[in-house]
């Protein structure tokens, strides 16, 4: 798997996935658990976490026999946790990326601004993950992406369930959404959003990027995945990459808390879907849902609408 799109070709100096921690995640289960219950017993024999016998102790050794996590002893003799995740990174040609924004499950709806992805298998190697992503989470954009590089993220934080430290080694597929594709999938309904300051108090001033993202998020489509009426739906929608480097790293939570908890999920029976695709120029038409006057190039279409299918659809709430 050393080779582009999903790595970088090697090199005298580098080959792509053969660090311990990478080679481990890529072996078969049993070697996994071989590994990981090595590790574990040196945990309990250090004393770590806390002790041999706790909770936490015996949830990871649980984790290590069913396969659903990777312990492992470095080179310089820590022993860390290893989770593998991949996530999609797909662009527009107007710069907007594709995020999941929410995720509605056992009946509550969960704010969570990020790439859409997931954990990797144990033995699944990247461009099988990736393929996996394609065939469960994102069949909307399944044949609609070319994939142009990967890139590798790695970091390390204290585990506090675990007592021990877990690194995250992250690939990231950069991908760019075809000219002609649509992205369909049925469109959330919005409630008027309470915004709150930090403090809690009601707040409709203040900071001027603030202002920008509640407009931006009012005014944007989220696509709801998963079916109407099933247990788990995840919602998507496309973001400036500004934007969502803010709402992502959890300092904007008090602009995208309130949002999320205004959207509703689509109906079966009153659902239309919605086609995201790439903006076009035209004349500037009458937007009178909003009262103004509003370019086309803001109002996304397929190949075929015309100045009528526009304005009906702006009128309707599907194209925004």
């Amino acid at each position: 798997s050393a080779g582009p799109p999903h790595a970088p070709w090697p090199n005298d100096l580098d080959v792509p996935f053969t660090d311990y921690c990478d080679m481990v995640t890529a072996m078969k289960r049993e070697v996994q658990m071989t590994v990981g219950m090595h590790a574990v017993g040196m945990l309990a024999h250090m004393g770590r976490g806390a002790g041999r016998g706790s909770k936490s102790l015996d949830r990871l050794t649980d984790e290590v026999r069913d396969g659903r996590s990777i312990v492992v002893v470095t080179g310089e003799g820590s022993i860390i946790r290893v989770v593998s995740l991949v996530a999609l990174r797909a662009q527009r040609n107007d710069g907007l990326v594709f995020v999941q924004v929410a995720k509605w499950e056992d009946s509550k709806m969960q704010a969570a601004c990020q790439l859409p992805g997931f954990k990797q298998d144990g033995g699944e190697l990247v461009g099988e993950a990736f393929q996996r992503l394609f065939d469960t989470k994102l069949q909307l954009l399944a044949d609609k992406v070319t994939i142009t590089s990967t890139t590798h993220e790695r970091s390390e934080k204290a585990s506090k369930e675990y007592g021990v430290h877990t690194r995250y080694l992250k690939s990231v597929c950069e991908a760019e959404l075809k000219p002609d594709a649509c992205v369909n999938a049925p469109v959330c309904g919005m409630k008027p959003a309470r915004w709150k300051s930090r403090s809690g108090v009601l707040d409709s001033t203040g900071d001027p990027f603030d202002e920008e993202l509640k407009t931006t998020l009012q005014a944007s489509s989220v696509l709801a995945v998963g079916g109407a009426g099933a247990a788990s739906q995840s919602l998507y929608t496309w973001l400036s990459p500004e934007m969502f480097s803010a709402l992502a790293g959890g300092g904007k939570d008090h602009i995208l808390k309130p949002w999320v908890a205004s959207l509703t999920l689509p109906e079966e029976e009153t659902n239309r879907p919605q086609r995201l695709c790439t903006p076009v120029a035209a004349q500037g038409v009458e937007d009178e849902v909003f009262g103004r006057r509003r370019p086309a190039a803001e109002i996304t279409q397929c190949a075929g609408a015309d100045r009528q299918d526009i304005l009906g659809a702006v009128s309707d709430g599907v194209f925004v």
